[in-house]
């Protein structure tokens, strides 16, 4: 190309960070600086490609840098107002914003960009750095939360290709356990099951160890996959073999899996063993199996609690 002006420039570094050729991208903007009037895209490229290699600090420098250039009201605009000429851009921008505050430890403003999305505006990116910002900041209540949050409303389902996810994931030359269980999830709620289950082999292989996340992933996706023995073998793994104590999400999803397999009486069982009080959530995912199979006796005592 003779002529290379900004929308090739911002094409090249978007490109390269997407499929975590980081540096290639870091190099270019440091040539676009030069000669170049940078736009929100590539500020936003920058900010997410020091911030996917858990470079945190030097994306929040980056991003001083664009509040210089006031940039930035642009942003905040896009975020309150979502006034978005470009929703692909416009998320990618917050979702790098989400990914460095996470980073730089400041998950409530983190939170806040995330709740500043339309749900039906989020994308696989978007879950995956707000939840893997509580979880790496020890907030695992709160990543759990939104995990389950994230299953009820089935947004994952909406998350795009798992091909391309499958490329930008074996390009990315960080990767770290939400990355894995980015992709593990990917697989699993586009209804590759078998393949999700390579994943967690892989990134064991690797060296991550599951955790709670990880393993709430698991459940749902043998309970959406019919692999019943194999969730079950999970659930009991948790805390035998992972030192991993199951919380009420977790319970949950073993009650909606052992609903929808019909196995009504373990599902009983578990409810009555559960160290914690049931809540709405596990008699909702028994009611829901009680439907599926028309138990109807077992299904009034669950929609009993419900009142």
């Amino acid at each position: 190309m003779k002529v290379k002006d900004v929308f090739s420039w911002n094409a090249m570094v978007t490109g390269y960070s997407q499929v975590g050729r980081f540096e290639k991208a870091l190099g270019l903007f440091e040539k676009m600086k030069e000669n170049i009037e940078l736009g929100v895209v590539t500020w936003s490229s920058v900010i997410a490609s020091y911030a996917q290699q858990d470079r945190g600090y030097e994306a929040l420098s980056v991003f001083r840098q664009m509040q210089g250039k006031e940039i930035h009201g642009y942003v905040i605009k896009s975020v309150l107002n979502y006034d978005w000429n470009d929703p692909g851009d416009d998320l990618m921008v917050i979702n790098g914003l989400i990914d460095m505050y996470d980073k730089c430890e400041s998950t409530n403003i983190a939170r806040f960009m995330f709740d500043s999305v339309v749900p039906s505006n989020r994308n696989v990116v978007t879950w995956t750095f707000m939840i893997g910002g509580f979880a790496q900041h020890g907030e695992a209540n709160d990543a759990l939360k939104l995990f389950s949050e994230m299953f009820q409303d089935d947004m994952y389902s909406k998350s795009g290709n798992i091909h391309a996810a499958r490329v930008v994931f074996d390009n990315m030359q960080h990767k770290n356990s939400v990355s894995w269980t980015s992709l593990l999830t990917s697989y699993g709620m586009q209804g590759y099951g078998d393949e999700a289950i390579e994943v967690l082999d892989d990134m064991r292989a690797a060296g991550f160890v599951p955790d709670g996340i990880t393993f709430l992933v698991l459940l749902y996706v043998c309970c959406h996959s019919g692999m019943i023995d194999q969730g079950i073998k999970f659930f009991e793994s948790m805390h035998t073999e992972y030192d991993v104590i199951p919380g009420l999400e977790h319970y949950a999803c073993m009650i909606d899996l052992l609903g929808r397999a019909s196995k009504f009486d373990q599902a009983l069982k578990l409810i009555r063993n559960m160290p914690m009080e049931p809540t709405a959530i596990v008699w909702t995912a028994l009611l829901s199996g009680c439907r599926i199979h028309g138990h109807v006796e077992i299904g009034k005592k669950a929609a009993a609690k419900l009142r």
